[in-house]
């Protein structure tokens, strides 16, 4: 810690950084995870951007899941049975990312510090980013690449620098666009209010597939050693501190730090520095129980079941076309399973991994009893 400045703060004392961070953070209690998942992502991205011969192209959380084969609805539509044997969807997906990205930096002569290929929100937010947002704003796929003409897809659309506020009827949407520091005092409240089952908040969720450029990453750093205040935040009747998730951290620094000089209007129109894939080449693993959140698992799970069967030119995505473990199997055919009987209203059951194995040990004993 010996680089980092010693600012003067509380009323002009100079407080070292270490010493004003620890004031804050040693009464966290619950909020330690959020801290910790926090810190190990400056840490990976610290591995990323230093790496030799740009030999990583994406950081992932462990909790993601990718299609790594032909879907099953664009194999229905080839006359002779599919491409060729080599061929990943999540791949596809990732290269024609970064190639419209590429293309997107060689026409606007700016560069993209912070890319998205894999994200979430919730279901009403999906539908506004869908047919409202993205039309507006996405960057559309070289056509003239072969690669692309062969999936259709690629496109990415500025992240959404704003809170979106939707109507009960989910037909209008409207945006308010908060100052930084509105911005930071809110963050949390926006969480608390705006669940994965209501309309409203930030639009785009996670921060478990992504890329970030060295000057991405040296000026998140940088925003967040001069400002203790950047990753915790106190409300004015608030006891204790509390930590801002790092996908809340990571768009509203670096778009502060490295998209202030861009108009508001210039980043609808898709000059952003933070990108998003129109086509998320990662998902969230089914009912992959939360150690931050376990009570928006559930609502996880059906966000990922629209984004699915809606986010992709290629052709709609089931659960079935993602690699999942043997228990994520399962977990899905129960809930299939659950729909087609009519239960919970057609929507099925999501069962947990406690849940699950619970059920098999009944279901071996009526078993052992025949």
């Amino acid at each position: 810690l010996k680089d980092v400045p010693i600012t003067p703060r509380y009323n002009n004392a100079n407080v070292h950084y270490c010493v004003e961070l620890w004031r804050k953070a040693k009464g966290l209690n619950r909020g330690r995870a959020v801290l910790a998942c926090v810190l190990a992502h400056l840490i990976a991205m610290k591995t990323f951007v230093e790496s030799d011969d740009d030999k990583f192209d994406v950081l992932l959380e462990d909790n993601v899941r990718a299609p790594i084969s032909i879907p099953a609805s664009l194999l229905s539509n080839q006359e002779d049975g599919g491409k060729e044997e080599l061929y990943c969807e999540c791949a596809e997906r990732i290269w024609n990312t970064i190639q419209t990205g590429e293309q997107w930096e060689n026409e606007s002569g700016r560069q993209c510090h912070l890319r998205y290929y894999g994200w979430l929100g919730s279901i009403p937010n999906l539908e506004w980013l869908l047919h409202h947002y993205i039309p507006q704003t996405s960057f559309p796929a070289n056509n003239n690449n072969e690669q692309n003409k062969d999936s259709g897809g690629g496109g990415v659309f500025p992240f959404p620098s704003f809170v979106v506020q939707i109507n009960n009827d989910n037909e209008d949407a409207t945006t308010k666009k908060q100052p930084e520091e509105e911005k930071e005092d809110t963050n949390n409240d926006d969480d608390k209010k705006h669940n994965a089952n209501t309309a409203g908040g930030t639009p785009i969720w996670g921060a478990y597939a992504y890329s970030i450029s060295s000057t991405g990453y040296q000026s998140l750093i940088q925003s967040l050693q001069h400002d203790v205040g950047a990753i915790l935040w106190k409300g004015k009747r608030m006891r204790c501190y509390l930590v801002k998730p790092i996908d809340k951290i990571l768009p509203r620094r670096i778009l502060s730090t490295l998209g202030d000089e861009l108009e508001e209007e210039e980043q609808k129109k898709g000059m952003g520095v933070v990108h998003v894939t129109s086509e998320p080449a990662f998902f969230r693993a089914p009912m992959l129980s939360s150690k931050i959140h376990p009570q928006w698992d559930e609502g996880f799970c059906r966000s990922t079941e629209y984004q699915l069967d809606h986010y992709g030119s290629c052709g709609r995505l089931d659960w079935d076309d993602l690699w999942l473990t043997t228990e994520e199997a399962e977990i899905v055919a129960y809930k299939k399973k659950s729909s087609c009987k009519g239960e919970n209203g057609n929507d099925g059951i999501w069962l947990t991994l406690a849940q699950l194995a619970e059920l098999k040990l009944k279901e071996g004993g009526k078993d052992g009893d025949a």
